[in-house]
């Protein structure tokens, strides 16, 4: 429901002027981050302790239900009708409780980075090798309502802080959390002028590893859309934010094939010297002659390339880097069922860190190429400085001068790509 892309709607968030943050600004944000990380995990230890971890339907009721998520309102007892809340109407608050498939590492690989960069309007922390899921962002994003609804209702859009990462409950145990909660900043004014209504959302989810595949979600939530909503569209909206939590395992997966993707892909065997090697399918040793043609019901998996058959093989649907334009691009992909099972079995902690890791060194690799182009050209102009009895002192000062000029603004222009 909730989607920060401009394919939905046609701003960026360089419709904004660029944020900078002062340093007590980010201090004030982190500190919102880690008091809203606290609060949860203090309701959900409450949970646990008085009520077993088991939702009271004496105190709460179910309202909608995803596979294996549960959303609960709190039950309130109202005595006279002046005692109605109507802002619970209008701002549902509920808590969802649920299972999700995979390990901690897996899920929390699926939550980090799942929104386009453009929406990032700064970034106070970034995870590294020794903490890779960590991160916290501000970000802005625009609603989408579906077309159904478009043009009854006004797109709503959200300035929220946003932080990933692993903690430790009072237990020791190990726990994973991702929050979202609007922030007011001025600079980020509501776009009036685009028909947009500001609205206010907060998604505090943690995520507990009950067994090696098994996480359990608790998450507290709340939606205002503001303006005159019905309350029935504001509830189907605050239901809608948390279907992006049940896709959490198909998108660690879909990560983990992209990762492999451009990591381990082999060069594809030449179609015109299919041997008889290819005549089978590598993995269940079927015939790929049959009545038909070899090349009609053979497929190549584009990460290890063996030959496979039809029921060996799927195609997944990823978001890859368009090499020509840097975009993210949907590209539909066949995978052969053992890369698959690889790269679902594959830990996400580790395959985040490498990802981490490489992309360090690929900095650092720029850094350091870029010493060595200004070491050779210091080593060359001394060489030069030290036939100055050959060549005339003035010659020599006007090349000194040109080639010490040209090194600066080499390395000035390479100090600006990294700022």
């Amino acid at each position: 429901m909730l989607s920060a892309s401009s394919k939905r709607f046609p701003l960026s968030a360089s419709i904004f002027a660029p944020l900078r943050l002062s340093q007590p600004d980010e201090t004030a944000i982190a500190n919102i981050a880690n008091d809203l990380l606290v609060s949860t995990l203090v309701d959900y230890e409450i949970l646990q302790l008085r009520e077993g971890g088991v939702m009271n339907p004496a105190r709460w009721r179910a309202v909608k239900r995803f596979d294996n998520l549960v959303g609960y309102q709190k039950r309130e007892r109202r005595r006279q009708l002046s005692d109605v809340d109507l802002d619970a109407d209008r701002c549902p608050r509920l808590v969802w409780r649920g299972t999700l498939d995979g390990s901690l590492g897996d899920i929390m690989y699926g939550v980090v980075n799942q929104s386009d960069g453009d929406a990032v309007l700064a970034s106070i922390a970034t995870a590294n090798p020794s903490d890779p899921f960590k991160g916290l962002q501000v970000k802005w994003m625009v609603s989408a309502f579906g077309p159904g609804l478009k043009r009854l209702v006004r797109l709503r859009d959200f300035v929220f802080l946003e932080a990933t990462g692993v903690t430790l409950r009072s237990s020791g145990e190990r726990v994973g959390y991702h929050l979202i909660h609007s922030i007011s900043i001025p600079p980020l004014r509501p776009l009036y002028e685009h028909n947009l209504v500001r609205g206010s959302i907060s998604l505090l989810h943690l995520f507990r590893e009950r067994s090696s595949n098994t996480v359990e979600l608790y998450t507290k939530a709340s939606l205002d859309l503001m303006g005159n909503m019905p309350s029935r569209l504001a509830m189907y909206a605050a239901c809608k934010t948390m279907e992006a939590m049940e896709r959490l395992p198909v998108c660690s997966q879909m990560k983990k094939l992209a990762w492999m993707l451009r990591t381990t892909t082999r060069p594809r065997p030449p179609s015109a010297k299919l041997s008889h090697d290819y005549s089978s399918c590598r993995l269940c040793q079927k015939d790929l002659h049959g009545e038909h043609s070899l090349c009609s019901r053979m497929r190549h998996c584009r990460i290890c390339s063996a030959s496979v058959c039809s029921k060996c093989c799927r195609s997944k649907s990823l978001r890859l880097v368009d090499p020509a334009t840097g975009e993210l691009r949907k590209q539909n992909v066949r995978y052969c069922t053992e890369c698959i099972r690889r790269a679902t079995s594959s830990s996400g902690v580790q395959v985040q860190t490498d990802e981490l890791t490489q992309a360090t060194w690929a900095t650092t690799f720029t850094d350091t190429r870029s010493t060595l182009s200004l070491s050779s050209s210091e080593r060359a102009r001394d060489s030069f400085r030290g036939a100055e009895e050959v060549w005339s002192d003035s010659f020599m000062d006007n090349y000194s001068t040109l080639s010490i000029s040209s090194s600066e603004t080499s390395r000035d222009s390479f100090r600006g790509v990294h700022v």
